[in-house]
């Protein structure tokens, strides 16, 4: 229905791709790659067809029809049970693979690193020179199918949440589309914003984890069975360090849970207020409440973000705590197995270092991020959950006859039909029955003639009595919808194209001339909430949609008190009276001029509804008379137009691509970061945050320096002992004077992670508040022409979508980037403190990485812009 410029897309390289080596090793990227490289930027022409796995109608339809089963079968809605019959089978069976793959680089990865440093060890004679490059080959090999497969899992599991994501997101649009009036009134836009942009985004990211939680600790169930056959009972220590720590980082994953809940309501508000805001933006500018609003939204931004500094720390401690609970593992799994007599060599430390890796792994990043992502999936589910149950438009005749079209001789019929909302009662045992002609719906102000129209398309449920209405049924609101597209799309919102029915609603309705003023006539472009028209122009439009739609009941809610008496009166005529002559139409009115010329007037008033002839009714003209005038003189922030209904339609100037932004192509300017940077704190913060990181992998690669002094001295007073030679004072000195040091070096790392974690979070927290209050002051003060060309969406855009990314993703990725860079740093170090000439292999390494990322940031860097806008 969108008027955006349609694309013969492309077969997506994957569909193409017969050849497994071409799937396994991602070889059918490299097309995209090459082009984006050459070209510079991606295009949507230059995007692939989606996967049909992927197709968002296909998802959604699967997961509305076990909707429809699981009420049908239980009578309630559960996201797991969803989950698990969608797609629970698929995962398990991914996660079996995974768990062998894991075991069998659990158990080969370490034998052969202690076997290959074996070689090493003075005095051995079973390993020869041939058998150690084997094991090197080996060990490289076993590296190279590890990696190849986790590329691959990897992508299957991103490729599995997407899906899962598109499919919750198709479904709760679907569900929105169904509510009743009384869940629309609980349930907010910004509620149903964030549950798409954040809550189903959720889902996808636990996916990534959920496998590995419980495969993570198989896998240290595993690996402690290893150490327990080469260490003993010393490995014990180490298991009773994990038992501990793991229901401690179970209760704070709770605490976040709860956290995030409140979290995601604060979201919710501060939202709407900006939807409010920028639907409201004409009045708001007229009577300066520009500096209120912008108050009023910094005041719910504060917060959530409050709410949002908890959540962080304690997911900084369950990852803090996996960290230090590995590093004491080890230390005192070792130190036990020294006092309880037993001599260490190189070749079994490395052995428990190798292992432990393996449980490093799985403690400082799967099971912790595990937990913390369950949590905000726990909560997710639980808000998406709320809202699969809210009340919805049911399943009744007239949904069934849009669908199939075949229907009986249509009727409406209600028998003592009463409706209460929130214990106020509305409308009170009415009664009628019209199988044919206009009815006109009229009464005084708030007596309830809307809320008769919303019982027959079953948006209320009545408390008693019967509704019955038979045939196909066409709505106009009283309230305008105009979207972003052409003429010509607004009034066929999807229905089959008649040209003759189209003219003939254009002539009834009055918009021939309009259209026939345009230079682009059906093809004009109507830019966000009608702003370049009328508001009597888009009530037509509104109307023309309706006729149009061939339907045997039209329910029309005063849908002509935006028009001219004059404009009025031609289209009631042609309209109303002439062009749906044979069917149904129920027509909402204050207009007493009409009263004579139909077949019945339904009059409502204090709730209850009476059938009249219309010379029944002249005596009460006299009280329309006045709030009809006062309605029509009353202005609300939703209605007001600063045009009337003599303004001709303005011809646009925007380009059709109206829902595509423009986009950013090449590198990130370094303007942005120096404004990000600024807007945390300046320079000289963000260079005491890296000192502080530099700091703390100083004292971390400095402690594995000491692990190896440690073994050494360990072996020499092994030798000592065996040889029953008493000990050297200068030996023992040394010894005691290197375990001290390595545990205040555990100590500092630990503390100085601390320290510098919290210290990056406020200055990306700083950035980020700073940065919305910018926005926002922006957003107030623009001028309308910004408003009227910029789509509502892509503003709440910038502050759902965009935010969350700054807010909640942006500061794991920084940590993330500054642990590896100086983590990777330390390693070079080491390797050249043993030897320079390890410097040459990692310097090829390095440049191949270099030039790789120099290939890939370019289309990854225009694929993320395209995926944002």
């Amino acid at each position: 229905m969108d008027f955006v410029e349609k694309y013969d897309r492309r077969i997506h390289p994957k569909a193409k791709a017969a050849c497994w080596i071409s799937r396994i090793f991602f070889i059918y990227t490299i097309g995209l790659i090459h082009h984006t490289s050459r070209k510079k930027k991606i295009d949507h022409e230059d995007i692939f067809e989606v996967l049909p796995e992927h197709s968002s109608q296909k998802l959604g339809n699967m997961m509305e029809n076990r909707c429809k089963q699981e009420l049908e079968r239980l009578g309630t809605i559960s996201v797991y049970r969803l989950l698990w019959t969608c797609f629970g089978k698929e995962y398990v069976l991914t996660g079996i693979l995974q768990l062998f793959m894991r075991t069998l680089v659990v158990v080969t990865i370490p034998w052969t690193i202690s076997q290959l440093i074996n070689y090493f060890q003075p005095n051995q004679t079973h390993l020869t020179k041939f058998d150690a490059y084997y094991l090197a080959a080996l060990l490289i090999f076993l590296n190279l199918l590890n990696i190849t497969y986790l590329h691959n899992y990897l992508l299957h599991l991103t490729s599995m949440g997407i899906r899962i994501r598109t499919s919750f997101c198709a479904l709760i649009y679907r569900k929105c589309l169904r509510l009743s009036a009384e869940s629309l009134s609980k349930i907010t836009v910004g509620n149903i914003v964030t549950l798409i942009t954040k809550d189903a985004a959720a889902f996808e990211t636990m996916i990534l984890y959920a496998n590995d939680v419980w495969i993570g600790f198989v896998q240290t169930a595993v690996i402690f069975y290893l150490l327990y056959l080469r260490v003993g009972v010393a490995a014990f220590v180490g298991v009773g360090l994990f038992l501990v720590v793991i229901p401690i980082q179970i209760y704070i994953g709770k605490v976040v849970s709860k956290l995030r809940v409140t979290s995601s309501k604060n979201t919710d508000k501060r939202l709407q207020t900006i939807r409010d805001a920028v639907t409201s933006i004409k009045i708001i500018k007229m009577y300066n409440w520009e500096s209120m609003f912008e108050e009023k939204i910094s005041r719910n931004r504060r917060t959530e973000v409050n709410t949002l500094v908890k959540i962080f720390i304690r997911k900084i401690m369950i990852l803090l705590l996996g960290a230090l609970t590995s590093k004491l593992a080890f230390f005192t799994m070792v130190m036990t197995y020294v006092w309880l007599g037993n001599p260490i060599s190189a070749e079994l430390v490395y052995f428990i270092l190798a292992l432990l890796q393996r449980v490093r792994h799985a403690f400082n990043v799967v099971i912790p991020m595990g937990i913390t992502e369950s949590a905000d999936f726990y909560a997710s589910a639980k808000r998406i959950e709320i809202l699969l149950k809210a009340e919805s438009v049911t399943m009744n005749a007239v949904e069934e006859n849009n669908l199939s079209r075949i229907h009986e001789s249509a009727r409406v019929w209600l028998k003592n039909a009463t409706v209460e909302i929130d214990g106020q009662q509305l409308l009170r045992e009415i009664t009628f029955d019209i199988d044919s002609g206009l009815t006109i719906v009229s009464g005084p102000i708030g007596a309830g003639k809307t809320t008769v129209l919303k019982l027959l398309l079953s948006e209320i449920r009545c408390k008693e009595g019967t509704v019955h209405v038979t045939g196909r049924v066409s709505y106009a609101p009283q309230e305008s919808w105009i979207f972003p597209s052409t003429l010509k799309q607004n009034i066929l919102l999807g229905e089959k194209f008649d040209r003759n029915r189209y003219e003939e609603v254009l002539k009834v309705c009055a918009l021939t001339v309009d259209r026939d003023r345009l230079p682009a006539g059906d093809d004009f472009i109507v830019k966000e909430q009608g702003s370049n028209i009328s508001s009597g122009q888009k009530a037509r439009i509104s109307l023309a949609r309706a006729i149009y739609r061939n339907a045997d009941i039209y329910l029309l809610d005063d849908c002509l008190r935006s028009l001219d008496i004059h404009v009025q009166e031609y289209v009631f005529k042609e309209c109303m009276h002439r062009f749906l002559s044979e069917k149904i139409c129920i027509f909402v009115t204050q207009n007493h001029h009409f009263f004579d010329k139909v077949d019945s007037i339904l009059w409502v008033e204090n709730g209850a509804v009476v059938k009249r002839s219309p010379d029944t009714v002249s005596s009460k003209n006299e009280q329309l008379e006045e709030p009809v005038m006062s309605e029509r003189c009353d202005v609300t922030l939703g209605d007001y137009d600063e045009v009337n209904e003599s303004t001709k339609l303005l011809e646009s100037k925007h380009k059709p691509g109206i829902y595509c932004e423009e986009k950013k192509s090449g590198k990130v300017e370094k303007t942005v970061y120096n404004k990000y940077i600024n807007l945390g704190g300046g320079y000289f913060v963000s260079v005491f945050i890296i000192l502080l990181f530099m700091a703390t992998h100083t004292c971390k690669s400095y402690s594995e320096k000491m692990v190896s002094n440690w073994v050494n001295l360990e072996e020499n007073i092994s030798l000592y002992k065996h040889s029953n030679t008493t000990v050297s004072h200068g030996l023992i000195t040394v010894y005691n004077f290197t375990l001290t040091l390595y545990s205040c070096l555990i100590l500092g790392t630990v503390v100085l992670s601390v320290i510098s974690a919290i210290l990056l979070f406020n200055f990306t927290r700083a950035a980020s508040n700073k940065l919305h209050n910018l926005m926002v002051k922006s957003m107030m003060g623009a001028v309308m022409y910004f408003h009227d060309i910029i789509p509502i969406g892509s503003i709440i855009n910038r502050f759902s979508k965009d935010l969350t990314v700054i807010d909640e993703q942006l500061p794991f990725v920084v940590y993330d980037l500054l642990e590896i860079l100086f983590s990777f740093c330390g390693v070079v170090i080491l390797l050249a403190y043993v030897n320079l000439l390890f410097l040459i292999p990692v310097s090829v390494i390095v440049t191949i990485m270099y030039f790789m990322r120099k290939i890939y940031i370019p289309a990854g860097r225009n694929l993320q812009r395209m995926d944002m806008a």
